[in-house]
């Protein structure tokens, strides 16, 4: 009887073990040195782009888009206090370590991604693709905002130029979407990595589209604290040159899936 005991309770520790290990390899979220929280974003595919009466022309037209590999992205917007912790300094014009990094270029970006990547010994940071954002703002919704159509339901998703008083707020005041990331609408705009292009669309691949081969504009996302309602939309498209820091820009970043 003993000896059964034994072995069952073997038995038990060896399972708790393997689920142990498959919790931490399956883990939804991850902080990384500097602080920055991740969840992650399984594969899939959507619908990306604007439908045929609303949106402008370089949003559509409608396609479908495959993400094969599912990935992580930061909770929430970065933040001062991350930024400055890579790179010693804080260009933000509204000043707060719990608010989003804003005034940094997409060329400043890249550095802070390279130093990241240097720090950790790694090269899994990265900023997302256009489609990969989109992806991540739906969460598997298929209506303008993540949360529906109703610009009146906005005030409890974002922040945007009807509440935020003209500056940015500290990150994770309002409610996510589904998939547990915040401010994909408003706060900041935020950067992505493809080249901007008004008729990619027209020829974007399906499976994990990068943008444009060619341009000398890159695509940001999400709305911001400056601009009405009906620039918050998900599929909403923005370019601005690499070298071009503004008040309600900024990022979150990719980090790669093991």
């Amino acid at each position: 009887m003993k000896k059964f005991i034994n072995i069952y309770l073997f038995v038990i520790i060896i399972f708790i073990s393997f689920y142990a290990l498959d919790a931490k390899k399956n883990n939804k979220t991850y902080f990384n040195s500097i602080g920055i929280e991740f969840v992650y974003i399984p594969a899939g595919h959507f619908i990306m782009g604007a439908p045929d009466n609303e949106g402008s022309e370089e949003e559509h037209p409608q396609h479908k888009v495959i993400i094969s590999k599912g990935f992580y992205l930061s909770k929430y917007e970065i933040t001062q206090a991350q930024w400055k912790t890579i790179m010693k300094n804080n260009p933000s014009k509204f000043s707060g370590n719990n608010r989003p990094v804003e005034s940094v270029t997409w060329d400043d970006i890249q550095i802070f991604v390279k130093k990241l990547n240097k720090k950790e010994k790694t090269i899994k940071y990265f900023l997302p693709t256009e489609a990969q954002w989109e992806y991540a703002c739906r969460a598997g919704s298929t209506t303008k905002y993540y949360f529906g159509n109703d610009s009146k339901l906005l005030d409890d998703y974002a922040w945007y130029r009807d509440n935020s008083g003209l500056t940015t707020h500290p990150v994770g005041l309002k409610k996510p979407n589904v998939w547990g990331l915040y401010d994909m609408h408003g706060n900041v705009n935020e950067w992505v990595a493809d080249r901007y292009n008004s008729k990619y669309y027209s020829k974007s691949p399906i499976k994990n589209p990068k943008g444009s081969k060619n341009g000398t504009y890159r695509v940001s996302r999400g709305g911001g604290w400056a601009v009405f309602s009906n620039y918050q939309y998900s599929f909403d498209r923005f370019s601005y040159t690499t070298n071009w820091g503004f008040s309600d820009a900024g990022f979150r970043l990719l980090m790669l899936a093991e």
